[in-house]
């Protein structure tokens, strides 16, 4: 995560020359609190992402499985319509709608 040159300057400002200012409702503390937080978010997103990287994979290896077994069974079954008139029109309509 970058943090803005703006956020930076704040953050050399209260450890340097603003050490002993403090402003109601604003401050290094809190400054540091929400840059802590954002952090924390940035890992939970690259989290999630590197999840849905391996579960995007997982499921194009069970759609290659599908259409593995998907051709070997259309191999046998054009074996078994091959005398079977009614079956290979029926195979034909459904291979040739692909």
């Amino acid at each position: 995560m970058q943090l803005p040159q703006t956020t930076k300057g704040l953050l050399d400002l209260f450890h340097g020359p603003l050490r002993e200012v403090r402003f109601p409702d604003a401050g290094v503390e809190r400054l540091e609190l929400a840059i802590d937080e954002a952090r924390q978010a940035a890992a939970a997103v690259a989290h999630a992402e590197a999840a849905l990287a391996a579960a995007r994979e997982a499921l194009a290896d069970r759609e290659r499985a599908i259409a593995a077994e998907t051709d070997r069974a259309l191999a046998y079954v054009r074996i078994y319509a091959a005398e079977r008139p009614e079956l290979r029109a029926s195979l034909d309509a459904m291979t040739t709608a692909k």
